[in-house]
């Protein structure tokens, strides 16, 4: 890649922090929310009971990883930092920016052409309607097709160049498992005790609210096992995904 490349990926990694950073600090109360659901407890979906609480979405999870990434590498390969480089391009660690992105882009968009009133974020035709609507396509398909150019552009440095073993596959799979597990145990206890009211990103997080996605809000151990059904399979997805990103890139680069 040429120096102009790199810039490139330097600018771009920068303007997702800056969209994390720029809903982050621009967060205002919604009084109106609170007006509108007098004695409301509980709610899951649009932020909004703090800027905090943007570190509940998986997207931004998936922005500023990917987006820290980008910097990190264009630095090091500006500066010629070779054993920098060599860390960054590690197939597991790829294969986790990516899976990230990919789960992020396919969850988002089953999910919008599922709800019965897909907008994609264009909830009305003013401004800041209009302005949550880009930011959303830029976030949710702008950086997933920046993740792919990434995956397929970028030479992995692993030392194994092979296809992966099978005794190895539970041993690549601790590091994004314990994230996974982490990140929902932190939005669920978050969620229960540290806002305004008992607030969640998606529906996954809360039984009730799951159940009456469903049409089964009075049925709690069918909603409950429906449920942990559904959580092992986003799990599966995720899990199939990062280990079939790490075997194809390895298996290119034996191919190299």
């Amino acid at each position: 890649m040429k120096r102009a490349t790199y810039l490139s990926l330097i600018v771009f990694g920068l303007f997702g922090i800056y969209i994390f950073l720029s809903l982050t600090i621009g967060f205002t109360p919604h009084d109106y929310f609170y007006k509108q659901n007098p004695g409301i407890e509980k709610y899951v979906g649009v932020n909004v009971v703090s800027a905090f609480a943007n570190l509940s979405f998986f997207t931004y999870h998936s922005l500023i990883a990917f987006s820290l990434w980008l910097i990190a590498y264009g630095f090091s390969n500006l500066f010629k930092k070779n054993n920098w480089i060599e860390s960054l391009t590690k197939s597991p660690l790829i294969a986790f920016i990516c899976s990230n992105f990919f789960v992020t882009c396919i969850l988002y968009t089953v999910f919008e052409l599922t709800s019965g009133n897909p907008t994609f974020g264009l909830y009305a035709t003013t401004p800041s309607a209009i302005y949550n609507f880009i930011i959303n396509i830029i976030v949710h398909y702008l950086y997933s097709f920046g993740a792919v150019f990434t995956y397929i552009k970028v030479k992995i440095s692993d030392a194994y160049n092979g296809k992966i073993c099978k005794k190895n596959v539970f041993k690549l799979l601790i590091p994004p498992t314990i994230y996974l597990f982490v990140y929902y145990l932190l939005v669920k206890i978050t969620g229960m005790y540290c806002y305004k009211i008992e607030w969640y990103p998606y529906p996954i997080f809360d039984l009730d609210s799951f159940g009456a996605l469903l049409g089964m809000a009075e049925k709690q151990l069918p909603t409950l096992i429906i449920l942990i059904l559904t959580l092992i399979m986003i799990w599966s997805l995720y899990c199939f995904c990062y280990i079939l990103l790490i075997n194809c890139k390895r298996k290119n680069l034996s191919k190299n």
